[in-house]
């Protein structure tokens, strides 16, 4: 989980959110709502009131596939990254990262994945 956190903070994306325009704005930035209520209960958990959404809009491509990269690593490994209710949405609270919520929307090569941090 430290290798996906050290490389978020060495990329940049525009898309900051206040933690109350995030709860405002996740149905916009989900394709489907099916795990609308876990990730609003998961953004409520963040312990800063700012987060950082790295998704495909907000990144080039070469970075957005590194980054799917590193999330399907941290989702792979027995990491302080766990497997929410939804099975699609991971959090990382405790251990090495304070908080990191990994969204993977579809499964294979069309998966979408949205990293929260």
């Amino acid at each position: 989980m430290k290798n996906l956190e050290n490389f978020l903070k060495s990329i940049r994306s525009d898309a900051i959110y206040d933690k109350q325009e995030l709860f405002s704005g996740i149905g916009k930035l989900l394709k489907s709502n099916a795990a609308l209520i876990t990730v609003l209960s998961l953004i409520n958990k963040c312990p800063r009131s700012r987060i950082i959404a790295y998704t495909a809009e907000s990144l080039p491509p070469k970075t957005y596939a590194e980054l799917v990269e590193q999330a399907k690593v941290a989702i792979s490994h027995s990491s302080p990254i766990q497997q929410s209710i939804h099975r699609d949405v991971y959090i990382a609270e405790k251990g090495d990262v304070d908080w990191l919520m990994i969204i993977q929307e579809g499964e294979g090569d069309d998966a979408n994945f949205l990293v929260f941090y």
